[in-house]
C-alpha cells in the first residue's frame, strides 16, 4: 500500500520545499513493515474522508488495528519511532549546517582577517605598497559579499528546515496527544 507522506500531513505536494522532501524520504526510508502509526493515519483520514469525525475515524482504525496486533503501546511507540527518525534529521542537518557554515562563512572571515593584517603591516612598512594594499582590500570586500550571499542562503535553509521540521514534529505529536486521549 503505497502511502502519499505529503498528502497525510497536510503539505501542498505542488510546493514540498527540499527540507520537507528530505524529512518526508527519511519517514519513507524508515517505515515500518508491520501496521504502524503511519498505515494507522491513513486508516484515520480515510475514515475521515468518508465523513467520520477524527475522533470516531481514531477508535475505528484502532478497531481495526487491533485485529492485526496493534494496541495502544505499539502505537505509541510507532509514533515515537517516527518522532526519532525526525530527531535524527534534525541532528544531521545540524552537524551538516555547522560544517558548511564553517566551511563557506567561517575560513573566509578568517582570511578577511589574513588579509587586513597583511594590509595595515604594508602600510606601515612601505608607502609605495598602495596598488596592492588597494588589490588585498578588494579580495577583502569580495568575501564579505560573498559571506552575506552564503550566510543568507544557509540560514534560509535552516529556517526552511526548522519550519517543516516543527510542522512535521507538531503534527505527529497532535496525533499522539489525539490517539491517546481517544484510546
Amino acid at each position: 500500500m503505497e502511502i502519499n507522506l505529503a498528502k497525510m500531513f497536510g503539505l501542498d505536494e505542488s510546493s514540498i520545499n527540499r527540507s520537507e522532501k528530505i524529512l518526508l524520504h527519511s519517514i519513507k526510508e524508515n517505515a515500518q513493515t508491520n501496521f504502524d502509526y503511519l498505515k494507522f493515519k491513513k486508516a484515520v483520514l480515510d475514515l475521515q474522508a468518508l465523513g467520520q469525525s477524527e475522533e470516531m475515524a481514531i477508535k475505528s482504525a484502532y478497531t481495526t488495528a487491533k485485529s492485526l496486533g496493534l494496541d495502544k503501546s505499539v502505537l505509541e511507540l510507532s509514533l515515537k519511532h517516527y518522532l526519532m527518525v525526525l530527531k535524527k534529521e534534525k541532528e544531521k542537518f545540524a552537524d551538516a549546517f555547522n560544517k558548511q557554515y564553517a566551511h563557506q562563512v567561517g575560513e573566509k572571515e578568517r582570511s578577511i582577517l589574513e588579509i587586513d593584517k597583511e594590509v595595515k603591516n604594508r602600510e606601515k612598512q612601505i608607502l609605495n605598497l598602495n596598488k596592492e594594499i588597494e588589490m588585498l582590500n578588494k579580495k577583502s570586500d569580495d568575501l564579505k559579499v560573498q559571506i552575506e550571499q552564503n550566510s543568507a542562503k544557509i540560514n534560509e535553509t535552516k529556517s526552511e528546515f526548522i519550519q517543516a521540521y516543527s510542522e512535521l514534529e507538531v503534527k505527529i505529536e497532535e496525533d499522539l496527544s489525539k490517539i491517546l486521549t481517544s484510546l
